[in-house]
């Protein structure tokens, strides 16, 4: 006989635990009609489910893109509240939805656990026994446990400017890297606060301050004169850059690149390996920018040649004026004839000239009433035949000789 086939059984899943769960009613944007859920609150979300038996949800709502929360049209009285029960409006940066309750208290119950793992705080102005107040109280309990040990599973990234250091060594390291920034973050001396150290230099005078960071419950509160709380070392950064009006500038320090060149050296007789700085060839001047052939295949910078020295441009040439000359008459380059010159060179005494009358204004010749013929000289022609530059060099024998023949001439 057969034995009995045996199935085996799958282990019935459970409902993971919640701050509240009950039934609700929600009714998004686009939908006419309410459809009631097994919902459940847990963590920063709120679950929907099908029926209180499931495991698997159908809908979740992100809380943590919370914004506000609101009844739905309050009335004036208890009288007023409609008979299929009350409203809330849930607002997020996703979504806005309408949640429904089968009470007033039930409303009440939801919004307080809502606003507590929200707000991380029970809200007082709620209409609600002492009982529903303690349950909230251990609902926030158990988010702020929640919350601290996911921060210490999940380290935050620290800012650039935070430096493991002490008081003194974030004076001397911010005194020399002052082009690089004024202000760091570092542990602080109790090993439980940050601190923020600053140094400002004015008209020679530095000043090197010290300011305390506490932490509570994931929070960073500055304390100054007005306590200011942030969420994360981030934003107390922030809040230092803009509450100097940037004068603050946060230490950044490129620590990305080595400065010297190291090598593994192993020694022979101990066998042991060791970085050591090797001695590095002098290294030559880089050539100046602009230079014709610098790149790979440049010259050595002693064959490099100085840039020729700057030369302002030149005006422009203007057009010169070309200077029109007047042809002059060609000297007349009549010679005296060889019988004028014989009788120039002959002895004879010397007669005084007289000038001859100037014509009349008739137009007849002195010498008779008819029209002068042009066979009778003027007695300058033989002066006007001669040249020019003949009678300055003239001596002055010659020019009484000269003088003496047009005289001669004139007797004639």
């Amino acid at each position: 006989m057969a034995a009995p086939h045996s199935w085996a059984t799958k282990p019935k899943a459970t409902v993971p635990p919640h701050y509240y769960s009950g039934f609700l009613e929600k009714r998004n944007a686009w939908e006419k009609e309410y459809k009631k859920y097994w919902a459940g609150l847990r963590e920063l979300n709120l679950y929907f489910y099908n029926t209180s038996r499931d495991a698997q949800h159908v809908e979740k709502i992100d809380l943590a893109d919370f914004l506000s929360l609101a009844d739905d049209n309050p009335p004036q009285t208890v009288a007023a509240w409609p008979a299929d029960g009350a409203r809330l409006n849930l607002k997020t940066r996703s979504q806005e939805l309408k949640l429904k309750m089968e009470s007033l208290e039930s409303r009440e119950i939801w919004k307080g656990f809502i606003l507590t793992v929200v707000e991380m705080k029970v809200p007082s102005t709620l209409s609600l026994l002492p009982g529903h107040f303690c349950m909230l109280s251990e609902a926030l309990e158990k988010e702020k446990e929640r919350r601290s040990k996911a921060d210490m599973r999940v380290e935050k990234p620290l800012p650039e400017c935070f430096f493991r250091v002490s008081r003194t060594e974030a004076e001397v390291l911010l005194e020399k890297n002052e082009n690089c920034g004024n202000m760091l973050l570092r542990p602080g001396g109790d090993g439980k606060s940050i601190s923020v150290s600053t140094r400002l230099k004015a008209n020679g005078t530095v000043s090197i301050k010290h300011y305390k960071i506490n932490v509570t419950d994931g929070e960073y509160i500055i304390d100054v004169e007005e306590p200011y709380r942030c969420s994360s070392l981030a934003k107390v950064v922030d809040f230092f850059v803009n509450s100097s009006k940037r004068i603050l500038v946060p230490l950044s320090l490129d620590e990305s690149y080595a400065m010297t060149i190291e090598i593994v050296e192993t020694d022979k007789e101990s066998g042991e390996t060791a970085l050591v700085a090797p001695r590095l060839p002098s290294i030559l001047p880089r050539p100046p920018r602009g230079v014709p052939g610098e790149g790979k295949n440049s010259p050595s910078p002693k064959c490099l040649l100085p840039p020729p020295p700057f030369q302002p441009p030149l005006p422009a040439r203007t057009a010169k004026p070309k200077h029109v000359y007047e042809a002059e008459d060609v000297p007349d380059q009549t010679y005296v004839n060889d019988e004028d010159v014989a009788e120039m060179r002959q002895a004879k005494p010397f007669k005084e000239f007289k000038s001859v009358p100037p014509f009349p204004t008739t137009g007849k010749s002195p010498c008779g009433s008819g029209p002068r013929k042009t066979g009778q000289a003027l007695p300058s022609r033989l002066a006007m035949s001669l040249p020019r530059s003949f009678s300055t060099g003239m001596s002055e024998e010659l020019e009484r000789k000269l003088q003496e023949r047009r005289a001669t001439l004139q007797e004639d």
